[in-house]
């Protein structure tokens, strides 16, 4: 999942949460934004598993003028049997 923010003075810093819990992202970058401001992008890789079905996963946006913060959220929805099952079911 990538997440970036608007152009924005200082630039924003991007934290990834899910169901509630900080979690680390696998990269993070800056690029120069319109109006003298930074974009800042943030990717974060996960191993689809059933047990993530429903889970929510959150991009936070906050820097340190205006204190607000911005945020925007995606469920999984995990529609494959695990590659286990799969296997479990063709060796019997």
């Amino acid at each position: 999942m990538t997440c970036e923010s608007a152009s924005s003075n200082p630039p924003s810093r991007l934290t990834w949460i899910r169901n509630g819990v900080a979690v680390p992202s696998m990269s993070n970058s800056m690029a120069l934004g319109t109006h003298g401001g930074n974009v800042t992008k943030s990717t974060l890789q996960v191993e689809v598993t059933p047990e993530l079905h429903g889970a929510v996963f959150t991009c936070q946006a906050t820097n340190d003028i205006g204190g607000q913060n911005i945020h925007d959220a995606v469920t999984l929805e995990v529609l494959c049997k695990s590659l286990v099952s799969q296997l479990n079911s063709t060796t019997r």
